[in-house]
């Protein structure tokens, strides 16, 4: 008859890790769950980037709706004396400085600045490369007040843009046919 000892109850591996040495079975085990470890890292890292870039995206549409803005805002409201909303949605502006025209003109998915002067005409645009000008409106809010829509995309993303300005020193009209 065989007699039962303390020891031959214990689980098996704990007899294995008793003898000297590395079993197959634990290196097996140890690179199976290193594999399982990298596959959950890589996978968040891909989710990581991915939203990344989608942030990146957001963010730069942003930063060119706000320079265009600014732009907008400094010619409409600061330095005009009289805005004509043109029938095509343009915009004709007299500056403070009396022999300066500029005309804000929307064409083939970009705003652009056209500026007027004794010495001859520039035109620059306000939109960044790579970013898409849609959706361009021009509104007359009051003799005073216009609004301004646009809808910026770059890629698969699009982000829309409203603004109400006052022009300072001078009136809103449209133009008369």
């Amino acid at each position: 008859m065989l007699r039962r000892t303390a020891g031959s109850c214990a689980p098996w591996w704990r007899l294995c890790r008793s003898k000297r040495g590395v079993l197959l079975v634990d290196y097996v085990m140890s690179v199976a769950v290193g594999a399982i470890l990298a596959a959950l890292v890589c996978a968040g890292l891909g989710r990581t980037a991915i939203s990344w870039q989608r942030l990146l995206g957001q963010l730069e549409l942003a930063q060119a709706g706000s320079y265009m803005q600014g732009v907008l805002e400094k010619q409409l409201a600061y330095n005009a004396t009289a805005i004509r909303i043109r029938s095509d949605g343009n915009l004709e502006l007299d500056t403070v400085e009396g022999n300066k025209k500029l005309l804000i003109y929307y064409r083939n998915g970009g705003l652009y600045l056209q500026t007027t002067t004794g010495n001859g005409t520039g035109t620059n645009p306000l939109f960044i490369t790579g970013v898409e000008v849609k959706d361009w409106e021009v509104e007359k809010v009051s003799a005073q007040r216009l609004r301004i829509k646009f809808t910026l995309q770059r890629e698969q993303r699009e982000r829309s843009f409203v603004q109400l300005l006052t022009c300072c020193n001078g009136e809103i009209s449209h133009e008369t046919l």
